[in-house]
């Protein structure tokens, strides 16, 4: 090996030491929190609703979104934010809205994050008329209630359902995984994502639509269906001569599979 270069080597591997240990030490003396090397400023807010309501709207940009039933029948809304891109939060007329503003100027987008914005909404009962949700880009998950009306236009994130009832459900989504879990509808339950996985298990509806164009769809119903299924690249597995409510299950690339519990 030529003497330049084995110089070369060595000074590479030198600075990549002193950085490994100036990094060591500078993560130490910040007890190894990544979150004090965000340039971006967070702050907490809490609200306590005393309205009562019985719709629920949100409107907002990049934050995960969670609903938890409250311990001490209260309803509190928690909003971990951006200093500048902040949330309003108030019962009008029978409905919690959850409303975002954003204050920020040009150089306020300059910057980067080690954490995510969310909102944390406790809820004191597990039942509610419509649930509307219009969010740009964040994860939403929604446990344990009992909805008329739920709807959720989403562009880029994963939504999660679990052991939720309701009349309609609806989902709308760019780029993201749909995931739905012991989801009841008494009428019809409509998810669509352009680029994502769409998952349920346990599920009913009296009519169903599920659409992906890449992405696997994957489940269980507990009652059998009129199967209408079509891919492009992939396989189809569904079961045969089922009956009932219409399933309508498309993607362009990725397999289907069904089964039905009964």
């Amino acid at each position: 090996m030529k003497k330049g270069l084995k110089i070369c080597l060595l000074l590479a591997t030198s600075f990549i030491l002193v950085g490994a240990i100036i990094f060591t030490v500078c993560m130490s003396f910040l007890g190894w929190d990544f979150n004090k090397l965000s340039t971006f400023k967070f702050q907490e807010k809490q609200y306590e609703i005393s309205e009562s309501f019985q719709n629920i709207l949100i409107e907002t940009l990049d934050t995960d979104i969670e609903f938890k039933l409250s311990t001490d029948d209260k309803t509190t809304v928690v909003c971990y934010e951006k200093v500048k891109v902040y949330h309003t939060v108030s019962a009008e007329n029978g409905t919690l809205k959850i409303k975002c503003t954003d204050d920020r100027k040009l150089f306020d987008y300059l910057g980067f994050s080690f954490s995510s914005p969310k909102i944390t909404v406790f809820l004191p009962s597990e039942s509610y008329n419509d649930i509307d949700i219009k969010l740009t880009t964040g994860d939403i998950l929604i446990n344990n209630l009992t909805v008329n009306k739920l709807n959720i236009a989403l562009t880029t994130g994963d939504i999660t359902i679990k052991n939720t009832t309701c009349s309609d459900f609806t989902t709308n989504g760019t780029t993201g995984d749909i995931t739905l879990i012991n989801l009841i509808a008494t009428n019809k339950i409509s998810a669509v994502t352009s680029t994502g996985d769409i998952e349920f298990y346990l599920c009913d509806a009296n009519e169903i639509y599920l659409k992906t164009t890449t992405g696997d769809i994957d489940g269980s119903l507990l009652t059998g269906k009129t199967f209408s299924a079509k891919t492009t690249t992939g396989d189809i597995k569904i079961p045969q001569n089922s009956s009932g409510g219409l399933c309508t299950l498309i993607t362009t690339t990725g397999d289907i599979s069904i089964t039905v519990k009964n």
